[in-house]
Order: structure tokens, then sequence, then C-alpha cells
């Protein structure tokens, strides 16, 4: 852990990220923050920036349809809803990752894809999992697959609107995946 005395910012190296069974979510080489206390003042959240380093992130879907990522984080006490963020998380940016996803709804032993060379870019999240923000995503997987997205998002329900174009993909694993959040039409 590292901090930075000219402003509010922080480093953590080599993190490791589980949710309430011990299954891990996330791992990183590095993990930067930096606070802009400015925005305070206009929004009532100060601004905060995340880079990311080499992360292998997992997305898990269950047979009932929750994704891993949304059961980690803490809900209110009757609420089905996870808490709202206490910072506006201006940027986020992931590079070098890799993303492990497994979807135990579209079938018996769940379907799997892992995609490397992984860069994610979030801007504007104030704090509402249901809003929608701007997202720039490119990966590659297995025997030449790429993936490229450039949209909307939002965190519950998970959700992405925009255009993506997918190379050499497993259309049949990608479309279960995103079925029936997503309306689908191949150009």
């Amino acid at each position: 852990l590292a901090f930075d005395p000219w402003g509010p910012g922080a480093q953590l190296s080599g993190l490791t990220l589980k949710d309430r069974d011990g299954h891990v979510l996330l791992t990183a080489r590095a993990v930067r923050a930096n606070l802009d206390l400015w925005p305070t003042m206009r929004t009532g959240k100060p601004a905060l920036e995340v880079a990311v380093d080499a992360p292998s992130l997992t997305l898990a879907r269950t047979a009932q349809g929750r994704w891993n990522w949304l059961e980690a984080l803490p809900k209110r006490e009757g609420e089905q809803q996870p808490l709202s963020l206490p910072v506006t998380l201006a940027h986020i940016t992931l590079v070098e990752g890799a993303l492990n996803i497994s979807d135990g709804q579209a079938a018996t032993p769940p379907a799997t894809a892992t995609l490397t060379d992984f860069r994610l870019e979030l801007s504007g999240l104030f704090g509402d999992p249901n809003e929608r923000v701007p997202i720039q995503l490119s990966a590659a997987g297995a025997d030449g697959e790429r993936v490229t997205l450039a949209g909307e998002c939002s965190l519950a329900p998970l959700s992405m609107s925009g255009h993506a174009e997918l190379t050499r993909a497993n259309l049949r694993f990608w479309t279960t995946l995103f079925k029936p959040d997503a309306a689908w039409r191949v150009d």
C-alpha cells in the first residue's frame, strides 16, 4: 500500500478480492486510486479515478440468473438492491487484463469463456447501479476471437447497449450469456 503525499490517492499491489464464500472475484498486479474532492461541493460526493493493472476478473452467473459481482456488493437490510457508492467513479481503466466468464444459467456444466488482452474504460458512475454509463471494451479470446464494445451499460440489472463486434466468436455462448437481457441484431 502506497500513499500520495500531494493529494488523496493510494496504490495497492498484489490485490485479491473474494466473495462471501471465499471465491476469487478479482486479482490485480496493482490498483491506483486518486480522489478529487472538488466535485463534493457540486454533487455531494468526491470523484474517484481508478486504474487497475493486470486484473483477472471472474464473472459468473448462477443457474438462478444471479451475477456473482452483484451478490458481493453490500446490501441494506431488507433491500434487494446493492448500496449506492459514496463516491462518483469518474473514470475506471482496466488494462492487460483477463476476464473469466462462467454461465451456469446456459448449460450444465456451466458454459465458460476466457478473454485476455482485456481493456475496459468506464466513466461517470455516480453511485447508482441502475444508472447507464459510457463503456469501451476490447479483448481477445481463444482461437483468434476478438471482442469490442462501445456503448452504455448499467450494473443492476447488468445490461449493455451499443455497438459490439465479435470476430471468430462462439455466437452460441455470447448470445446465450446476454439473452434475454439483450435485443440482438446481426448486420
